[in-house]
């Protein structure tokens, strides 16, 4: 399964001279708080690693600074690619206000002095900003009743197992405000169209970006992949 990777470009070091060190591993983000649109100080940003590249730790944490942003750095054995899960915590509470996990994220080590992945902002809770368009050899499917049934991947708070109808354009919304995904990374799901089993391992992505635009998936029950076994 492919990681979903939610950084953005590198920064890479400024000035004049030498700019090379030793491998590492550093990022830079931004919380903002889902609600109230705020920066979030004080947040717990753990990072653990899962596979790739040792580090000189396999967890690290930071907390962010009081207009949201943090910057988690660690030395790495050696040049590579690491793998590991992000987790978001909200500050203080006990149980948490909230809690999530961003899964699987294939990152690139660094050897210049200054570089780091860099984020775009996240939210204190994931979602599925997504809206579908159900077709049939490229001509639309109306007023379809549509299931997905959840079968691997990140979790969903709200059930497996979500139907709604498409309408006249064969668009029909996926989870909008429904169903919670309680961490982000990827979702497969079989769609079963009026009853029946269409289109199997439907991807889909739970996103941390703060306030993502709607994104449109497209599937095409005459696509000869639709039914394909999963890998």
């Amino acid at each position: 399964m492919g990681a979903a990777s939610f950084a953005a470009a590198c920064e890479p070091c400024a000035g004049m001279g030498e700019c090379f060190g030793d491998p590492h591993l550093s990022v830079n983000g931004l919380l903002f708080d889902d609600a109230s649109g705020a920066r979030v100080s004080g947040a717990r940003i753990d990072f653990v690693r899962t596979g790739g590249t040792a580090l000189a730790t396999d967890s690290v944490r930071v907390l962010t600074d009081d207009n949201g942003n943090f910057v988690l750095t660690v030395a790495a054995a050696a040049a590579g690619e690491v793998i590991g899960d992000f987790v978001i915590r909200s500050p203080g509470a006990n149980p948490p206000a909230y809690e999530y996990r961003i899964v699987n994220q294939p990152f690139g080590t660094f050897l210049e002095i200054g570089d780091a992945h860099v984020f775009p902002p996240w939210s204190t809770r994931p979602s599925l900003p997504d809206i579908a368009q159900l077709l049939r050899a490229g001509a639309p499917v109306a007023n379809a009743i549509v299931e997905f049934r959840r079968t691997r991947g990140v979790q969903l708070d709200g059930g497996n197992v979500f139907i709604e109808q498409t309408d006249g354009g064969g668009v029909f919304s996926l989870f909008e405000n429904f169903v919670q995904p309680m961490a982000a990374g990827d979702l497969f799901g079989d769609l079963y169209v009026d009853g029946v089993l269409s289109y199997r391992d439907a991807h889909l992505i739970a996103t941390p970006l703060f306030r993502p635009n709607v994104t449109l998936r497209v599937f095409d029950l005459a696509d000869p992949n639709a039914l394909s076994p999963k890998p």
